[in-house]
């Protein structure tokens, strides 16, 4: 989320308006604007639908890459159901990126499921088990054809890794995927289609499995798709200006 669609400083006071309703952040009270214009990635991706799911009226549009609904977590088994559809019915080619998608992801999010406390204690007690666990998947999930820093260079890397260490935040953020999974997403009406807001979705063939991307684009009203021949599962620090190009493509007519 970004721009002024979204952020209202006062530069006199400290008061924020922000894009969630009746909170608070900081202590300042927090307002939902009549016209926004939300963007997200990977867990952002969600936040932004059910924004577009809950709050069409108020919303210009949504932006996204990688499309994940809501209901992503609202499943028996995440580790494999996320996957999105069962082997048996895809040709050879197909089962082929669906088992090799599975072998990326599944131990990521089936340990985050069913045991966040065991990686909490773990890695809030060792930099270098952190540093492992955010590093690694930026290597195999990202298009770096076996060389990291194509994407993402060291400072960018003990950046990210000192976020979580410096605060102590990681044992609260790894229970993200059990928390969704235990307290499973309720909808907030049946109309269709599910996120109602004008939506840009933005495709990277690297991290987009066979099948994925017209299955979740039902869902949503898409007035963009944007697909890209480069560029992984950290889309926006491997291929910043394709995703910014798609955001201005996106709310281009819609601003007006």
């Amino acid at each position: 989320m970004s721009g002024r669609f979204l952020v209202e400083v006062s530069a006199h006071s400290d008061e924020l308006v922000d894009v969630f309703p009746d909170s608070s952040f900081g202590g300042h009270r927090v307002v939902l604007q009549p016209r926004l214009a939300a963007h997200g990635c990977d867990m952002g991706a969600l936040l932004t639908s059910q924004l577009a799911h809950k709050h069409a009226e108020r919303l210009v549009g949504i932006h996204t890459v990688i499309a994940i609904p809501p209901m992503v977590f609202s499943v028996e088994r995440p580790w494999a159901d996320l996957m999105g559809r069962g082997l048996d019915e895809l040709d050879a080619r197909a089962r082929a990126e669906a088992l090799a998608s599975e072998r990326r992801f599944a131990a990521h999010i089936g340990v985050q499921c069913l045991s966040p406390r065991t990686l909490a204690h773990a890695f809030h007690d060792s930099p270098a088990g952190l540093a492992s666990w955010l590093v690694e998947p930026r290597y195999r999930w990202s298009d770096c054809d076996g060389d990291i820093e194509a994407c993402f260079s060291l400072d960018d890397l003990i950046t990210t890794v000192m976020l979580y260490w410096v605060t102590g935040s990681f044992p609260a953020a790894v229970c993200f995927y059990s928390n969704a999974w235990r307290y499973q997403w309720q909808p907030s009406h049946d109309r269709q289609p599910m996120m109602e807001a004008p939506t840009g979705l933005t495709w990277f063939g690297p991290d987009l499995g066979s099948g994925a991307a017209p299955a979740a684009a039902v869902l949503y009203n898409v007035v963009y798709t944007g697909t890209h021949e480069h560029g992984g599962h950290f889309a926006p620090v491997e291929q910043p200006a394709a995703v910014i190009a798609d955001i201005r493509a996106t709310f281009r007519d819609l601003r007006r």
